[in-house]
């Protein structure tokens, strides 16, 4: 073999001179294609920390499958490849703002493919989910409901567990970090790509802690470049395709271990040896042979006696394994003999109906082959177990069988190994099917009620045990809502216990469907009833407004009406809610409260809730109120629009920024800061943008026909739901075409929040808006992340330095310093700039004296009414 690889060796030694030869020989013919300069380096940007294919060394070097791949690319293409491996958030942000031209490690999705054009799949990954040896039943992601599942930040796993609606995720920085994190019990369960599960498990040692399910999905991986890019695209794919599939083997072999032929010559090797060590043995029985035919003689009468005493021995064994056979036929259990592997290699069954298999089908396979993966899974950690120990007790497996579903308890026992034999095990499987039954039965007598199948007091008292204990950990409000039914008595006196009952039954049934999964449904006796509301959030505000639905929702089931044995009842019920979040309360004195507040609810006039916190429930009912006003205000016309002026160094007013005030009928003017977040709390701010968009548009239109007039911008503010609706450019562009007025006369405002909650597509809006010739000017700039990195792709006209730092300008150091960063960054983009909250001579003086020439603020007008912004158009110039 070795002559083989020094042949190959040779041969490409060979092609490399001839190559070489013939690039010099070319060169020399051509001088000017010698004399180019050399190729511009490709920056591929990666995760580091994605072993076997990139990882780093204790020394931090690079190292892997793709670290090498590249390197060859670079030698074949003769382009240098810069590998900037980094965290992997990190290194779709560098790819993002442009400071790479390739990455790689990448999975193809759909969001990902409106920025990127992928390279075809080189790498076929499998997903599962982790999870520790204490931990059964992780089959898919529909298993993990209930459980907090660990993942890598910004890995495509939490995009895939999300939509499978599992929400209770903990990023981690890396791989490594989960697996650390495992390490020191912190984490139970996690979602990983096989490869780097697999070395990080070795290399802490957790490989037999941590088992894991079938792939809930199979990534590939790819390189992509930025979208359109195909003349790098082409370059990538050409270099590629000149590294040969054996190149690639060699370099997987490299870090995946290879399968050598020099193990067949060993094998060889080792039966000749094996074969001689026969003929020498062969040889010396043929000697042994001739002397024991010399003694043949002699031990006649001796060989007699031992076959008499062989004889009694034999029919002594026959009566034990005559007896041993009737106490192995008398007991019931089912009884296997397995090595290692799980393989079966003898069984007895006094009920053929027990086995998972035939008989015939059974013999010589592995559990793993006859057995569900998690019963299979179950059998060979029993027998680890006794492998380590010596025997194995209590193991519980459940089997679908023709008969139906059957549980069995399993023992293991290792055997006394035997010289030159493997070691087996004696497995017996007992059907408890019926001691399970009856279990079942007994725990649904103890802990649900008989008449609805709901938890009982003493189970929903150990669940809101558990909830408390959990809200306390995680930080995060739960509820407990006590419900009681309005006049039952009167119903259980006229009807009869039996319609009662089935009153009971219905109210369960329906009550079923107004909570969540994870939520707890209870009948406390009579025609009391319980739901207890876990992870609400953080926010007591956030967990009393799901209460507070889940509440509402329960009534309008209950005021539904209930067929009753031909008999339509009409029934309503009371609710008390009591709000948790891991206090020193008992579970008893919790459902006291929530007892307190149902009592309030039917003093109220019943057919209501009422919370146990008395101002909690004024603040809620005002926030009710409220937006139910709001849902008046717009049809009802008690919206209008304020323009606040925006004047140049001169004072002369370029236009006005556009403000939503409510005008309410009985309340007079309401804050935006009271109702704006409402708005985009309920949705309504779609609507509401959009009815300040089409009267801004009228309005330009009547100015365009003033002369006084025509030239005036306005700005209009526009808010992350609206600007998110799919068809956000067509409302503009319809406005503009329907209004026919001048597009560079709308600008719109827009948050850096707002822009960077998805890049992507905020610079897809902006540039079709942009084209047809709408400007836009960064709103508020400087309070958020104010990023070059963004900055410079995004089509902007116009900066808006905000108020918090013009405010001190005269007087704080740091503010002007920075007020002076953005007028200069401004500039130096070619961007214009405009400053808010302007209200004293000097703050404007010193704006002017740093190149900032437009602004907006209480020195030149506050935000007033149209007929009052328009009077102070006059002291324009004509």
């Amino acid at each position: 073999m070795a002559r083989v690889f020094n042949y190959k060796q040779k041969l490409y030694r060979l092609a490399w001179i001839v190559l070489a030869t013939g690039m010099v020989w070319c060169s020399s013919l051509h001088p000017a294609a010698a004399a180019q300069v050399a190729p511009a380096p490709v920056t591929v940007t990666l995760d580091d920390n994605y072993p076997p294919y990139i990882f780093r060394a204790d020394n931090g070097e690079l190292k892997g499958i793709l670290k090498d791949t590249w390197d060859l690319w670079s030698v074949r293409t003769g382009i240098p490849v810069r590998l900037q491996a980094m965290d992997w958030n990190q290194a779709i942000l560098t790819m993002n703002t442009g400071q790479a031209d390739v990455i790689d490690t990448i999975f193809e999705t759909t969001p990902r493919k409106r920025i990127y054009d992928f390279s075809a799949a080189y790498a076929k990954i499998d997903v599962p989910i982790f999870f520790h040896e204490s931990i059964s039943g992780i089959v898919d992601a529909a298993s993990l409901k209930g459980f907090n599942v660990s993942a890598k930040a910004g890995d495509a796993c939490i995009d895939y567990l999300r939509k499978q609606g599992v929400t209770a995720i903990t990023p981690y920085p890396s791989y490594e970090d989960i697996i650390r994190a495992a390490a020191n019990n912190e984490v139970r369960i996690f979602c990983m790509d096989t490869p780097p599960a697999m070395y990080f498990l070795y290399k802490y040692g957790l490989e037999k802690t941590f088992r894991y399910s079938e792939p809930m999905y199979t990534g590939e991986f790819h390189w992509a470049v930025h979208k359109g890019d195909t003349a790098l695209k082409k370059i990538l794919e050409d270099g590629f395709a000149h590294i040969s599939p054996e190149d690639r083997q060699r370099i997987e072999d490299k870090w995946l271990g290879t399968s050598s032929m020099l193990q067949s010559s060993l094998a060889f090797r080792y039966v000749a040896y094996v074969l001689l060590a026969i003929f020498a043995v062969a040889l010396l029985l043929i000697s042994w042979n001739l002397s024991l035919r010399r003694l043949v003689v002699g031990k006649t009468s001796e060989l007699t006696r031992t076959l008499e005493a062989l004889q009694e021995a034999k029919q002594e064994s026959e009566d034990r394994l005559y007896h041993s056979n009737a106490i192995l036929e008398a007991i019931p259990d089912l009884l296997f003999e397995l090595d290692e592997e799980g393989r079966y290699l003898d069984y007895r069954a006094s009920r053929l109906d027990l086995l998972a298999a035939p008989p015939e089908v059974l013999m010589g396979r592995t559990v793993a082959e006859i057995l569900p993966p998690e019963a299979a899974d179950t059998v060979m950690e029993a027998l680890r177990q006794a492998a380590e120990n010596g025997a194995s007790y209590g193991t519980q497996i459940c089997l679908e069988l023709p008969g139906g579903e059957h549980w069995f308890e399993l023992s293991a026992a290792r055997t006394q190994p035997r010289p030159g034999k493997p070691i087996t095990f004696i497995m017996l499987s007992r059907d408890i099917t019926e001691r399970k039954r009856a279990a079942a039965e007994i725990e649904q007598l103890a802990y649900f009620d008989a008449l609805t199948q709901l938890p009982n007091r003493r189970l929903i008292f150990s669940r809101l045990r558990q909830a408390l204990s959990a809200s306390l950990r995680h930080h995060t409000y739960g509820a407990l809502l006590f419900i009681d039914l309005d006049d039952f008595k009167t119903l259980n006196d006229t009807k009869g216990h039996k319609i009662g009952d089935l009153l009971l039954k219905e109210v369960a049934l329906r009550l079923a469907h107004c909570v969540r999964v994870e939520d707890s449904i209870a009948r406390l006796g009579g025609d009391e009833f319980v739901i207890l509301l876990e992870e609400l959030g953080p926010s007591m505000e956030e967990a009393a407004s799901q209460a507070e639905g889940i509440a509402e929702k329960v009534l309008d089931r209950i005021r539904q009406p209930f067929p009753l044995d031909n008999l339509d009842h009409h029934a309503t019920g009371s609710i008390g809610i009591c709000l948790f979040s891991g206090q020193t309360e008992s579970e008893d004195e919790l459902l006291k409260r929530a007892d307190a507040a149902m009592y309030r609810a039917k003093k109220s006039g019943r057919n209501t809730w009422c919370f146990f916190d008395p101002s909690m429930q004024a603040t809620l009912e005002a926030k009710a109120k409220l937006e139910m006003e709001l849902r008046r205000a717009l049809p009802e016309g008690q919206f209008a629009l304020y323009y606040q002026a925006q004047v140049d160094g001169t004072d002369t007013i370029l236009g006005a920024e556009v403000l939503l005030r409510w005008l309410h009928p009985q309340q007079g003017m309401i804050s935006p800061l009271q109702f704006i977040p409402l708005a985009e709390e309920t949705g309504l701010i779609g609507p509401i943008g959009h009815w300040v968009l089409e009267e801004a548009c009228r309005r330009l239109k009547q100015w365009q026909q003033d002369p006084l007039t025509r030239a005036l911008i306005l700005s209009i503010n526009v808010s992350a739901r609206q600007f998110r609706q799919v068809d956000f450019v067509q409302q503009v562009s319809h406005m503009l075409t329907r209004y026919d007025i001048e597009p560079s006369r709308l600008k719109l405002e827009l948050t850096e929040s707002l822009v960077l909650d998805n890049v992507a597509d905020s610079i897809e809006k902006m540039h079709a808006l942009k084209a047809v010739g709408v400007p836009f000017s960064m709103d508020d700039f400087g309070t958020g992340y104010s990023s070059l990195s963004y900055l410079k792709r995004l089509p902007l006209d116009q900066l808006k330095i905000d108020q918090s730092f013009v405010r001190d300008i005269v007087t704080d150091a740091g503010d002007a310093i920075i007020v002076q960063t953005i007028i200069g960054m401004a500039h130096n983009l070619g961007l214009d700039v405009i400053a808010e909250g302007v209200e004293t001579m000097e703050q404007k003086e010193f704006l002017l004296r740093n190149d900032c020439s437009k602004f907006q603020g209480y020195l030149f007008s506050r935000p007033l009414p149209l007929a009052e912004f328009e009077a102070l158009l006059p002291r324009r110039p004509a």
